[in-house]
């Protein structure tokens, strides 16, 4: 049997800067981690890309014979519940883990969306009391689970409690800043994954 499947899907600005580390401790923990990234930043709208991740996790699980595992960081992993919870990801993924993504909405996003949220249609979806928002946070599906990781010191979600999902099954809070978070949560991913296995 091949290895685990791991799709990571970066932020609005774009992951690369964080996730090398992560890509290579996921190897050497045994697991086959690819990238999803979108062709143009910021992103415009969220689901045009949770739809193309939905296509790849089918991909990526029929290739390997097991469900795929998602890690979105930022704005990622609402791509990463939205990929399930609208475009039926749900029967090609097991985990979906979250890091520092605005599930309750950041004030960013507002602030900026009542400058750019015409043209930025993801800046309001990820505003508070977004309609998007309350969509994505029902319960995701019973044959998968998410975990959550926030940072203390999140300035951009603007706290750790910003990122979680209400449903997740597990969440962690790690004494870290927006941009740290994918380094110093290598070791919860790691676990979460293999506990999967």
């Amino acid at each position: 049997m091949r290895s685990k499947r791991v799709l990571l899907i970066q932020g609005m600005g774009g992951s690369y800067i964080m996730f090398p580390y992560l890509v290579s401790k996921l190897q050497d923990a045994g697991f086959e981690p690819e990238f999803y990234a979108p062709q143009f930043l910021p992103i415009k709208d969220i689901r045009p890309h949770a739809r193309a991740v939905a296509l790849k996790c089918r991909e990526l699980a029929r290739e390997s014979g097991r469900p795929v595992a998602l890690i979105g960081y930022s704005m990622g992993g609402l791509v990463a519940v939205a990929a399930v919870q609208i475009y039926g990801a749900a029967d090609f993924v097991d985990t979906i883990i979250t890091i520092g993504s605005p599930f309750q909405g950041t004030p960013l996003a507002k602030i900026a969306g009542a400058v750019l949220g015409k043209i930025y249609i993801s800046l309001r979806q990820m505003s508070p009391q977004s309609s998007f928002l309350d969509f994505l946070k029902r319960r995701v599906s019973k044959k998968l689970t998410i975990h959550c990781i926030g940072g203390a010191y999140d300035t951009i979600v603007w706290g750790a409690e910003n990122a979680m999902h209400p449903q997740a099954d597990e969440k962690i809070i790690l004494p870290a800043t927006h941009l740290m978070l994918p380094f110093l949560a290598v070791n919860d991913i790691i676990r979460i994954l293999k506990s999967k296995e």
